[in-house]
């Protein structure tokens, strides 16, 4: 994994439930991550987006309000955030909801308690997403 690079992205994990949201933090602090903002609602989640640009979004799939998958489909549908690996977090081991984020532009679906080496395994998807992502943009200009 690209360590060189994990100091300078910045993270944000989207859950109502404070402990998911500090056990994640926790293990993406052992991985490198300097920058990892949490929200614990879509609100919070859309002002945090509107105010810094995140490199990788951690979205609970059930919360209050607002699904973490609807404010997927929205950000996904704003070229601001093309850039952005996205991931749903969720108890549900359900194929459909499953294939559901996975159509509305999340890279993973990651099923609760999330493990050390399942978040990493993610993480090293979305190193290499950001990569390609960015190679292809400075192949276009």
């Amino acid at each position: 994994m690209p360590k060189s690079k994990i100091p300078y992205l910045r993270v944000l994990i989207v859950d109502d439930s404070r402990m998911q949201r500090s056990l994640m933090h926790e293990m993406l602090a052992s991985f490198g991550f300097k920058h990892i903002d949490e929200a614990e609602n879509s609100g919070d989640a859309n002002e945090k987006m509107d105010a810094l640009r995140y490199d990788i979004v951690f979205l609970d799939w059930v919360m209050p309000g607002r699904s973490g998958v609807s404010l997927m489909e929205e950000w996904r549908g704003d070229r601001r955030y093309d850039d952005v690996a996205m991931f749903v977090v969720s108890m549900q081991d359900d194929k459909s909801m499953i294939a559901g984020a996975v159509k509305a532009g999340a890279l993973s679906y990651i099923i609760k308690p999330v493990t050390e080496g399942v978040l990493l395994i993610n993480v090293e998807k979305a190193l290499k997403w950001i990569d390609e992502r960015r190679a292809s943009r400075e192949r276009e200009e």
